[in-house]
């Protein structure tokens, strides 16, 4: 009996060189299921590298004819988006075609079965249901156990009666079988068939914490402020966002001894970096200052600011407690006087503290 083999032909890893920007082991699991590896050295064969650009990937994949494969991709969100790219470089890299011809080794032989030698008699002591185990044994061994074909020995040759007494069973090499197929190509900018890339959406963060406003020539006081903004995947590290504060009205120190108060809510807009949990940028706001003075209607004022951001977020599961200290500085200055004599300028530099509870 001829017994043929099928087995499935392994082959190595295709090299792939991902975005700097990119966690390789955000990849790994990907890769892993497609059959590709992060490239080391430049290679040689079946490559593909993919560059990030503004608002999409390029991808450059050569396949195992030396044909390159040129495309633009949108930049994958998750995993089930990277594992679709994975796949899609994997078939561009490896397009199905007729395997090349193997040599055939020799065939081998397996060893002869033991003899079977049939009872002449039955033990008296042995059963009806033994005697047929025995005989069903036998009968299955006689069908493995196929003689070949028999061929005439040629003249001057001895016949081998090791061989013709013996049955043998021939173990064929293995045999792969591909679908004819010529390879793909895709124009830059055309969609892969059967493949789904969601665009990249920015994430979604905010901040909301008390604070506690600082400046000389005024009494400490506490308000609140609340920030919102996103995280451009494209730029990682950037965080760009849009907040307010607001705080009840301070008591003006060292003008004279009546009790003015000045009442401030900021409307700002930064952009910072974040790495490690640590973030710092420029802000830039604009404050609306109401002076209050007893049995008077309330001076209001709407000066510019610049301001400096530092802040740390330490993480508390989904999500993290942002300690920050902002620095700010009056681009415009104030002057006070009272009964038309001058007490000096306001100061321009105020500071505030703050400890709230963000989103990552």
């Amino acid at each position: 009996m001829l017994q043929v083999v099928l087995t499935t032909v392994a082959m190595a890893g295709v090299p792939v060189s991902l975005p700097e920007s990119e966690d390789q082991a955000e990849w790994s699991s990907a890769l892993t299921l497609a059959g590709l590896e992060p490239m080391g050295d430049e290679p040689r064969g079946p490559a593909a590298w993919i560059r990030e650009e503004a608002e999409a990937w390029s991808v450059r994949v050569r396949d195992t004819t030396d044909a390159e494969h040129l495309l633009s991709v949108s930049i994958p969100a998750d995993q089930a988006a990277r594992e679709a790219l994975a796949l899609l470089v994997s078939s561009l890299a490896t397009p199905l075609g007729v395997a090349e011809p193997v040599p055939a080794p020799a065939p081998t032989f397996a060893p002869a079965p033991a003899p079977v030698v049939p009872a002449t008699q039955a033990s008296p002591r042995s059963t009806a249901s033994a005697v047929q185990e025995e005989r069903t044994a036998a009968a299955d061994e006689l069908v493995a156990a196929e003689p070949p074909e028999q061929t005439e020995p040629g003249e001057g040759e001895a016949p081998d009666e090791a061989a013709a007494a013996s049955p043998r069973r021939i173990v064929w090499p293995p045999l792969t079988v591909w679908r004819p197929q010529g390879p793909r190509t895709f124009e830059a900018g055309a969609s892969a068939p059967a493949t789904s890339v969601r665009r990249a959406l920015p994430r979604w963060w905010f901040a909301v914490s008390p604070v506690l406003r600082l400046r000389t020539a005024l009494r400490s006081v506490a308000g609140g402020q609340l920030w919102v903004g996103v995280r451009p995947r494209s730029l990682q590290p950037l965080k760009v966002a849009v907040g307010a504060q607001v705080s009840p009205s301070a008591l003006m120190l060292r003008v004279d001894d009546r009790p003015r108060r000045m009442q401030t809510t900021v409307v700002a807009a930064g952009a910072w970096l974040e790495v490690r949990g640590f973030e710092a940028g420029p802000v830039v706001a604009l404050s609306r200052r109401s002076f209050v003075e007893p049995g008077q209607p309330p001076i209001v004022t709407w000066l510019p600011l610049l301001g400096v951001r530092g802040a740390y977020a330490v993480e508390l599961g989904p999500m993290t407690l942002p300690l920050s200290l902002d620095v700010w500085f009056d681009v415009i200055r104030t002057e006070l006087s009272v009964d038309s004599s001058s007490r000096g300028d306001l100061p321009r530099v105020g500071v505030t503290l703050s400890a709230g509870i963000g989103s990552r």
